[in-house]
């Protein structure tokens, strides 16, 4: 447990390995949402305080408590799909839970009509998402851009809580909406439930079996995706809850009804198995504290050294055009309004030089579209060609028209090189390159690009994701002319 002290009116984190004695949790039970929408649901409000085995109360970090919430909601995501006395009260109604999504099968057709809270959120998203791709033309989010759209979505325009609301009237209301959406509903055959028949239901279900046989291996891969999916936004570094909540819900999406305590034990054991086998650790000395992010995928932490290695090898010093050059040719393809400063001259010299390798950040409105038109032009009084490759092709239309060059995005450029993504049963897309004369997965098209020309090797999606995000609005690729498909990613 992670506790703190006050001093002086600061917290003071302290680490403290003995289990408390005490946890104070508040229970708070809703059948609606603000927005009136028919949501039964719990909080569970955690104190912000515990009680030691020294009787004294100390303070919760409650940055590390909010960690541990992925853990939770991946426990009642198990809840919801294997419980079996709840799928039994569910069968007796006639109703069963879909494995894969947790639905309800026979119910998720109204959910979506029944959420306008849900609809309120994605339309402010939708919103919000348009005024930034207006103000960053050419560019696509990134995971920190989007986690705080989605924040700004949830707390925009949030209903306040209902106040003097006839409980028996709102009921009237949500029964008349269900009704009006599938009149059937009501005709689903249902029988009461004694505590004999939930037993006899709960042995006709429970699968120990499908436990026991369960491939620890395929579920511990599956944990570590999920996991890595979720780091996206941290660099691909996870903490041990990110591993348990993933194991917890490969466990879930079994679908297999089974005593708590036989799926948690098997959760237990798939978390280790990808500890052990699936991921590394980024920290020295003892075993970090759960929340802390000190893990990577293995597949992640490979591809990442592998990217390391190549990017060295091209780190090869080469010829740059002067100062001089670079202004002279700003000078003629930029309006007169436009100047550049020494940091953008420079950039733009760099690109246009004979290094292998250049890198050039900067946030939006910097001008670093600016610079690749006068890059461009340089290279093509070379003779040498620039070719622009962006995330989306949306941001390489806008890239190629302000720059005059040639441009796409860079999943159209791997696909014109016999590059496919495939996803494996871990959920992991690995990339694989077709060989000349091969056929594409939809049976009609065959790839026609000679291999020893396509020698760009990306292992997976999200790797090249994470390349394409490192670099400017336009994803700067030099390709010489004369190999027009050696790429060198800036």
């Amino acid at each position: 447990m992670l506790l703190g002290a006050g001093v002086e009116d600061h917290e003071v984190v302290l680490f403290a390995a003995e289990p408390p004695r005490a946890v104070e949790v508040v229970e708070l039970r809703h059948e609606r949402s603000r927005a009136l929408d028919p949501h039964k649901h719990r909080h569970l409000w955690l104190n912000v305080k515990v009680q030691g085995v020294d009787g004294k109360w100390s303070r919760i970090d409650s940055r590390v408590a909010m960690r541990f919430q992925n853990v939770v909601n991946a426990e009642g995501d198990l809840a919801a799909r294997t419980d079996p006395r709840w799928l039994a009260v569910l069968a007796a109604k006639g109703y069963t839970v879909d494995p894969v999504t947790g639905e309800v099968t026979e119910l998720a057709h109204l959910v979506r009509p029944l959420s306008r809270r849900a609809a309120q959120i994605d339309a402010n998203r939708a919103v919000k998402l348009a005024e930034w791709r207006d103000t960053h033309p050419g560019m696509e989010p990134s995971p920190r851009d989007l986690a705080a759209i989605d924040r700004w979505a949830w707390s925009y325009d949030r209903p306040d809580k209902p106040h003097d609301l006839d409980e028996a009237e709102w009921a009237a209301t949500v029964r008349s909406e269900i009704t009006d959406l599938d009149p059937a509903i009501g005709d689903r055959p249902a029988r009461a439930m004694t505590e004999a028949d939930i037993a006899a239901q709960l042995t006709a279900q429970a699968d120990t079996a499908a436990v026991a046989t369960a491939d620890v291996d395929e579920l511990a891969r599956v944990a570590v995706t999920e996991a890595d999916r979720r780091a996206a936004a941290n660099g691909g570094r996870f903490s041990a809850w990110d591993v348990r909540a993933g194991a917890v819900r490969a466990v879930a999406s079994l679908g297999v009804a089974a005593d708590r305590d036989r799926l948690a034990a098997l959760a237990d054991e798939v978390a280790g198995h990808a500890a052990r086998h699936h991921v590394t650790g980024l920290l020295d000395g003892d075993t970090p504290l759960g929340h802390v992010k000190a893990f990577m995928a293995a597949d992640t932490a490979t591809m990442k050294t592998e990217l390391e290695a190549r990017l060295v090898g091209l780190a090869a010093p080469g010829r740059q055009p002067s100062r001089d050059r670079v202004a002279k040719i700003a000078a003629r393809v930029l309006e007169d309004t436009v100047t550049m400063n020494a940091g953008q001259a420079d950039a733009a010299a760099a690109i246009a030089s004979t290094d292998r390798l250049v890198t050039v950040t900067g946030p939006a409105g910097t001008g670093k579209t600016t610079l690749l038109r006068v890059a461009a032009a340089d290279l093509a009084a070379q003779r040498r060609r620039l070719v622009l490759v962006a995330p989306t092709k949306k941001a390489a239309a806008v890239a190629g028209r302000e720059t005059q060059t040639t441009a796409g995005s860079v999943h159209s450029l791997l696909l014109d090189h016999g590059w496919i993504a495939e996803e494996g049963a871990d959920g992991r897309s690995r990339w694989r390159q077709l060989q000349a004369g091969e056929l594409f997965p939809d049976g009609e098209h065959v790839n026609t690009c000679p291999s020893t020309f396509c020698d760009v090797t990306f292992p997976s999606r999200s790797y090249v994701n994470s390349v394409v995000d490192a670099v400017p609005p336009a994803g700067v690729v030099d390709v010489d002319s004369s190999r027009p498909v050696r790429l060198s990613y800036a």
